[in-house]
C-alpha cells in the first residue's frame, strides 16, 4: 500500500513538474517571438540596409587616400541615415519603436552613434580615430546581423558577439592609422617584439 502511494506521490509530483516545465516553455516562447513589421517598413529597412552597405565600401577608398572631405561626408550621412529618417512617417515611426527589439535598437544607435564620430575624426583629421570608429561601426553590423538577420546571414548564425580586442597596441588596425597618418609604428609594440611582416 505505501509502494502504491509512494508511486503515485512520483506520478503527481512528475505530472506537475511537466505541465509547469511547459508553460514555462510557452510563456518563453510567447516572450521571444518577434513582432511582426510591416511589408513597407521592412522595405524601407531593407532599402536603408543596402545604403548602409554602400556607405561601408565607400569608406575604406576614403580611408586608405586619406580623403577627409569624402570621410566626413560619408560619416555624416550615416549618421543621419539614408532612407528611414527621410522616408518614414510619423505613424510608421511609431510602429518601427513598437516592433523593433531592444537590442536592435541599442546596436543601431551604437553604429549612428559611431558613424557621426568618424565624421567627427575626419573633419579634425584624426586617421586613428577614423580608423578606430570604421571598426566599432563593423563590429555593430557583425553583432546586430549575428542576433537580428541570421536568416538572411546564416554564416553568423553561431557567431559570438564581438567585442573590440583591436584596441591593443600591437594590433594591424592601429598600426595601420597610424601609419596613414604618417607616424612611426616601430614603437607601437614594445621593446624586442617583432612585428610579423604580413605576406600578400
Amino acid at each position: 500500500m505505501k509502494s502504491k502511494i509512494k508511486r503515485i506521490g512520483m506520478l503527481l509530483l512528475f505530472g506537475f513538474y511537466a505541465a509547469g516545465t511547459v508553460a514555462d516553455e510557452a510563456r518563453h516562447s510567447h516572450q521571444q517571438k518577434p513582432k511582426a513589421i510591416p511589408q513597407e517598413i521592412k522595405t524601407l529597412i531593407t532599402q536603408e540596409m543596402q545604403a548602409l552597405q554602400q556607405g561601408m565600401r565607400e569608406l575604406i577608398p576614403a580611408i586608405v587616400s586619406g580623403d577627409w572631405s569624402r570621410l566626413e561626408g560619408i560619416g555624416r550621412q550615416m549618421r543621419d541615415s539614408y532612407i528611414i529618417k527621410q522616408k518614414l512617417t510619423k505613424a510608421q515611426k511609431k510602429v518601427l519603436q513598437a516592433t523593433l527589439p531592444e537590442s536592435f535598437k541599442k546596436m543601431d544607435q551604437v553604429f549612428h552613434s559611431s558613424a557621426g564620430m568618424l565624421s567627427d575624426a575626419a573633419k579634425k583629421r584624426d586617421m586613428e580615430q577614423v580608423v578606430f570608429y570604421y571598426s566599432k561601426m563593423t563590429e555593430s553590423c557583425v553583432n546586430c546581423h549575428s542576433q537580428h538577420a541570421t536568416q538572411r546571414f546564416p554564416a553568423l548564425a553561431d557567431t559570438p558577439q564581438v567585442t573590440h580586442t583591436f584596441m591593443s597596441e600591437c594590433n594591424t588596425m592601429r598600426r595601420l592609422a597610424v601609419a596613414l597618418a604618417g607616424g612611426d609604428t616601430s614603437s607601437l609594440c614594445g621593446d624586442g617584439e617583432e612585428l610579423e611582416e604580413e605576406v600578400y
